[in-house]
């Protein structure tokens, strides 16, 4: 069974994680990774009311749309056809997949009829918790982080990190460093050796205090990545299964 196709009503709570994807190539990317998986998909109309079946066919950067099937009901195929925007939900290898688009016009594909809309402005991928997460003390060694600060571009900040997953990381900073306000935005670069790196804007969801040895006083920062593309995904994913194949072989997890 593969997962609920429910569509998101609200922000999801905070012990999810969102990944948003706001830039075309990495949108198309999502989009091309779904035709090829053939992941079924729910079309909602009237602000979640109306609902039909479908699945993303195929996805193109220039000049920007893609294809989606045609419904099995002739009628809500004719009032999606006169519907400003709807949101499409499915899912990307297990992960779940939403958006909004604007309204479609039906178009061939591969000597087919099926629905054409221009690509959405963003793509929301739902990572929860438990989905590609790693924490503990065992990463802190394996990770290079440098944080930008977006208030004060002269500060680099070099944080300890203590929990990752794809939608986003917890950091120890020192509190003699400066701290951070909740809701401001920052600049990251992640390394991950002998894989490559990334760089992504942060939003700073909240913090507390911590301990950290010698008795040094710092606050955990729980990060959220902002517009990460599919291949720093990817990478996260990566470093996660590598370093959890790891543990097991040494008997530590």
């Amino acid at each position: 069974m593969g997962p609920r196709l429910t569509l998101l009503s609200s922000p999801p709570p905070r012990d999810e994680e969102n990944c948003y994807i706001d830039t075309p190539l990495g949108v198309a990317a999502v989009l091309r990774s779904l035709a090829a998986a053939g992941a079924r998909a729910v079309v909602y109309l009237d602000d979640g009311a109306t609902s039909m079946q479908s699945s993303v066919v195929a996805a193109e950067d220039a000049p920007g749309g893609f294809f989606f099937e045609k419904g099995p009901d002739p009628k809500l195929n004719m009032r999606l056809l006169n519907t400003e925007e709807a949101t499409l939900v499915t899912a990307d290898r297990g992960v779940p997949v939403q958006f909004r688009f604007r309204k479609p016009v039906v178009m061939p594909y591969e000597g087919v009829d099926a629905f054409h809309s221009p690509l959405p402005e963003r793509v929301l991928r739902l990572q929860r918790r438990g989905y590609y997460r790693l924490p503990g003390r065992s990463i802190n060694a394996l990770i290079r982080c440098q944080i930008v600060r977006g208030d004060d571009a002269d500060k680099i900040l070099r944080p300890t990190v203590v929990d990752l997953s794809c939608g986003g990381m917890a950091v120890d900073i020192p509190v003699s460093y400066g701290t951070l306000a909740d809701g401001t935005r920052h600049t990251c670069t992640l390394d991950f050796p002998g894989l490559g790196g990334i760089d992504t804007p942060l939003l700073v969801h909240n913090s507390r205090p911590v301990t950290l040895p010698g008795a040094l006083s710092a606050r955990r920062y729980g990060l959220e990545f902002l517009n990460l593309e599919v291949k720093g995904v990817a990478l996260i994913q990566r470093f996660i299964n590598d370093e959890e194949r790891r543990l097991i072989r040494t008997g530590r997890r």
